[in-house]
């Protein structure tokens, strides 16, 4: 059995107080002064047969820093322990213990996000450790880390209290959680602010001590502002405030941490290092339990996942959504989504992060504790766990290395008696202890540029920065910095990976007049970048969008984009004077208010705003507004200049605001408006936006002014912008309704198909009632095969002018797993933009849920058979304000329709029958289907495999189908493809009304789903990887 010996506690110190905390009621000991940087070690000693060693002298102990001998100024065993390795309470082998007997430790039980299939596993963890490892000697307080860090329970003894907190941290929705924290919050700050009735040379900690409320305030309202600052939910944040938090606290520290394992994505890689030696400088232990490794009755299905897809993030949210199923997949209700300011465009290969456990085991082993992956010996793990919080060995050495250089500095314990292993912390930082948000890896270089007088510039970066309401004398600001994609695509193909690597980091800080930096935020990506999407993905922007209060003063704004790949930076430094509201109120809220005038870029409707964007000032109503960052703007292409002033009427004044607009060219004013206001929203703003016509403007520096006026109170707000290239515009389309020009196509095979089928078809005798028989049973036994195969998935929407011309476009990218009929979709991307990470996380943990529930039931349903020979479809939407829904089936056709005409063609080399279809007369049809009742058309089926490979069809209204048609002349495709393994799926499902509003129900539309990348699912096959959908 391996040696899972615990690592102890390091710290570094300039002056402090040794001592271990005492139990409640007693007085610690008179504790030992460092007045020089000395390094404290936790040190446990087994014998080859994993037992404990209490008996070692000083003299058999040798320590190393970065392969250099140490000289040890302090040695002493801390408790003790008999022969199987337990405390048994007994004197130490030394006499220089203070007080561990009866010391007080603190514990923190950290949950993960637990997969629902492990929750009552998970509870079994923990009921363990509270009932069986938990003394009197020991305070737990109960973390949750799931989209913030939430407190469920303060340190407490009161084992009632923590099996209750256990069971609302694995079960509690994430609402319930932070209504939980925010109250235990609420009371913990009036605690923290008493003062400690004794020094620290005396200190004296009970569950209900000033400075274990203090130490939870700090870990949680810290951890919210890294993870505000990163925009990132990653669990490692937590784990390093939870850390970092107990350094102020001396004695001995331990967090259990419950998870399904820990996934880091390349840019959070380095930051566990950073996490490690923060734990070590605070004396904490962390022991992991990894629920995934643990036997569940869900199984493993979790890997389908985490072994298959392609991680996205992106600016964009839902806006007319898809809803999870095929099945009303065009819907115009929106669900309510996680959202998140920032633009990325992030692949990440999922098989980099297939190894869970190795954050895990570097996280634990490296300060001092153990990973826990065997459910057999679970009661005896944490037993261990619980008793090596008590006993150790203590000694502490000066390091040879006084200066605080940032460097790692590593630790090695060697034990001179024969037979015996030491364990100890693998190292530390050698920087000072600060109170700011911690310093990742990445973001070194592009601090280091930003403490230069000149910035590089080496490709172009754009920011801007908008100012909104005003909140007890701060002002609420949307900063944003932003540059193309393209400037970090590299420019050789990866060959194996057929892809192009795409390596950058992009950070903004704000400095006070002083210098000091006040806010801090970054993100860093390591991309993929299929070869497919490479010229689409050189169109996108990235950018960094993060809002921040300021109080009035003189600031300097610093943003910073590295290509890490080439080392190339660009920077960009602005002054800003934030100004105090004229309002004057205390609470900020009363008086007239004006936020920021500034350029759109574009608009997206949506149905709801999220509920994390509550507050946010880019969604205005059921739209999400996208600002300009730069001010230079063509004119080539563009028909209007859009704008948006938001403004807060004085609630105190019955007068409604009046606006004025207008557009200067240097001093002249060449527009003028007066539009009309609507009211407020339910957060009291009013949000204006409109368009000034570019044709008529020459090319010059203009200046937009809104003034807002209201009673007696009046507020401005201007903007600057640079005009280039003349005005001139195509001409509008005599339709009101704008006309758009679109390169995204379907895969359709229409040109092979038809010609084929007209010009050198033969005519065959069959019986078409058998044919269509066989076909369906056929296609029954494919579909159940089919089930073991995970897909990608684009689904395009337009919609369409009376003439058949695209009004609006829309298209998302998914990957999709069929489970029983249904279909579990992970969606990656909209209109060729990435999806946030966080939304991505969310929804791949919706679908881990449905393929865990569909394997719970997958003994019962097995015996069921499946019904459908083909994958259905189905369009929703709003007409006249009355929901409609149409069903696409080709089984549908086969009822409803006479099929005739049989002849026989060749298709790749393959004998295909085609037939010729049209409704029956009198037949009647459901109005989810009545469409069919509208088209004819052709059918072609494999002759080999018996399998449907096409059915297209036409309206009656239009020409005959196969004239050399082009694939919008046809208004119904359904398309399979023949996979490697002999099975056919879908390729193409396709409605297209062509602008005709009757043919489907009153939808106007073009839309289309489009299937790829089938591949069958085999677990040992953990490099397997689904790109999502290239647009052809």
């Amino acid at each position: 059995m391996p040696d899972l010996s615990n690592f102890r506690a390091i710290r570094t110190l300039f002056l402090l107080a040794l001592c271990v905390l005492p139990s409640p009621g007693t007085i610690a000991q008179q504790p030992v002064k460092v007045k020089t940087l000395e390094v404290l070690l936790d040190v446990t000693v087994h014998d080859k047969k994993g037992r404990a060693v209490s008996d070692l002298r000083p003299e058999e102990i040798e320590v190393l820093e970065d392969g250099v001998k140490q000289t040890t100024t302090h040695f002493r065993l801390v408790g003790s322990v008999n022969k199987a390795g337990r405390d048994d309470g007994s004197k130490p082998a030394t006499d220089s213990q203070t007080g561990a007997n009866g010391s007080c430790n603190l514990v923190t039980l950290l949950f993960d996000r637990i997969d629902p299939g492990r929750a009552q596993l998970a509870r079994e963890v923990a009921y363990n450790f509270i009932d069986n490892s938990l003394t009197e000697n020991i305070l737990v307080r109960v973390l949750v880390a799931r989209q913030k860090l939430y407190l469920v329970e303060q340190f407490t003894n009161d084992k009632s209290k923590l099996r209750r907190a256990a069971d609302r941290a694995i079960n509690s929705t994430e609402k319930s959680l932070k209504e939980l924290s925010d109250l235990s919050l609420a009371a913990l700050k009036t605690e923290a602010s008493a003062e400690d009735s004794q020094a620290d040379a005396n200190l004296t900690i009970a569950a209900d001590s000033p400075l274990l409320a203090r130490l939870s305030v700090d870990t949680i309202l810290q951890a919210e502002k890294t993870i505000n600052s990163t925009k990132s939910s990653s669990p490692v944040f937590s784990l390093f405030h939870t850390a970092r938090s107990h350094r102020n606290l001396p004695g001995r520290k331990m967090v259990l941490y419950i998870s399904n394992g820990l996934y880091l994505n390349a840019g959070l890689n380095a930051f566990m290092r950073t996490v490690v030696s923060e734990a070590n400088l605070a004396n904490v232990t962390f022991y992991s339990v990894d629920m995934r490794v643990l036997p569940a009755g869900a199984g493993n299905v979790s890997s389908r996942l985490e072994s298959s897809t392609v991680i996205n993030a992106s600016r964009r949210t839902e806006t007319s959504s898809f809803k999870e199923g095929l099945a009303d997949s065009f819907s115009t209700n929106s669900p309510d989504r996680a959202s998140s300011n920032f633009n990325v465009f992030e692949f990440i290969d999922r098989k980099k992060e297939m190894n869970k456990q190795g954050a895990l085991a570097e996280l634990t082993e490296e300060t001092g504790g153990f990973l826990i992956t065997n459910m057999n010996d679970l009661n005896g793990a944490l037993k261990r766990a619980a008793t090596e919080l008590g006993s150790f060995y203590f000694l502490s050495y000066s390091p040879q290395k006084q200066e605080h250089d940032g460097k790692f500095r590593s630790i090695k314990v060697n034990i001179l008696r024969q037979g015996l292993k030491a364990s100890t912390r693998s190292g530390y930082f050698a920087v000072p202890q600060t109170n700011t948000t911690p310093l990742l890896d990445y973001e070194t270089p592009m601090l280091k540029v930003l403490s230069e007088s000149v910035v590089p510039k080496d490709f172009p970066i754009e920011s801007a920065l908008l100012h909104f309401e005003s909140k007890q004398g701060e002002i609420h600001h949307v900063f944003i910095s932003e540059t193309s994609l393209s400037n970090f695509i590299q420019p050789d193909e990866d060959k194996e990976k057929k892809s192009y690597a795409a390596k950058f980091s992009l950070l903004a800080i704000v400095r006070n007049s002083t210098g000091e930096i006040v806010q801090k935020f970054s993100e860093s990506h390591d991309l993929d970048i299929p070869v497919a999407q490479i010229k689409e993905a050189g169109k996108m922007n990235v950018s960094l969008v993060r809002d921040f209060m300021l109080q009035p003063g003189r600031y300097t704004i610093e943003s910073v984009a590295h290509d890490r790949a080439t080392n190339r930076l660009s920077a960009r430094r602005r002054i800003i004077n934030v100004e105090a509201s004229h309002s004057g109120e205390p609470d900020g809220n009363s008086g007239l208010q004006t936020g920021s005038l500034y350029l759109v870029r574009q608009v997206e409707q949506i149905d709801k705003p999220p509920s994390s964007d509550e507050d946010n000032h880019l969604i205005v109503g059921r739209t999400r507004i996208v600002p300009e960052t730069s001010g230079e703007l063509q004119a080539a292409g563009r028909n209007e200049i859009s704008f948006h002033l938001p403004i807060h009427p004085d609630e105190k004044l019955s007068a409604k605001p009046d606006l004025k607009i207008e557009l200067l060219l240097g001093d002249k004013v060449v527009a003028s408006a007066s539009p009309a206001l609507s009211g407020p929203d339910e957060r009291g703003w009013v949000g204006f936006t409109a368009g000034l016509p570019v044709k008529g403007l020459p090319s010059g520096s203009y200046k937009l002014r809104a003034a807002v006026n209201q009673g007696n109170e009046h507020s401005q707000e201007d903007l600057t912008f640079n005009l280039i290239g003349g005005a001139a515009v195509a001409a509008q389309p005599a339709e009101d309704a704008k006309v758009i020009n679109s390169t995204l196509a379907a895969s359709d095979r229409i040109g092979e198909l038809t010609l084929t089928a007209m010009n050198a078809s033969k005519p065959v005798e069959i019986s078409v009632r058998d044919l269509i028989r066989d076909l369906e049973v056929n296609g029954i036994q494919m579909q159940s095969r089919l089930g073991d195969y995970t897909y990608s998935l684009r689904k395009v929407h337009r919609i369409l002018d009376k003439n058949g011309r695209i009004r609006s476009e829309e298209y998302k990218d998914y990957e999709a797993y069929p489970i029983k009929g249904r279909h579990a979709l992970v969606q990656l991307t909209q209109n060729g933009s990435f999806l946030p990470y966080d939304r991505i996380t969310i929804e791949r943990r919706s679908a881990t849920d449905t393929l865990i529930k569909s394997d719970e039931t997958k003994q019962e349903s097995d015996k069921q058979p499946v019904q459908n020979a083909f994958w259905a479809a189905g369009l929703g939407g709003y007409v006249k304000k009355a929901y409609v829904a149409l069903t696409i089936n080709p089984s549908d056709i086969f009822n409803l329709c006479e099929v005739s005409s049989p002849r026989t063609v060749t298709l790749d080399g393959r004998e295909s029958i085609v037939l010729d279809f049209k409704p029956k007369e009198g037949v009647q049809i459901d109005s989810e289907k009545s469409w069919i009742g509208q088209i004819k058309g052709i059918i072609w089926i494999d002759v080999a495999d018996k399998a449907l490979v096409r059915i297209e069809g036409q309206s009656f209204q239009t020409e005959a189908v196969g004239k050399n048609a082009a694939p919008e002349a046809l208004n119904f495709i359904y398309q399979q493809q023949r996979l490697n393994t002999g099975l056919w799926s879908p390729q193409l499902i396709r409605v297209n009304s062509a602008g005709n509003e009757n043919l489907f129900r009153g939808l106007n539309w073009d839309a289309w789903f489009e299937f790829s990348a089938f591949k069958r699912f085999d677990s040992s096959q953990s490099e397997m990887k689904i790109a999502p959908p290239a647009k052809p």
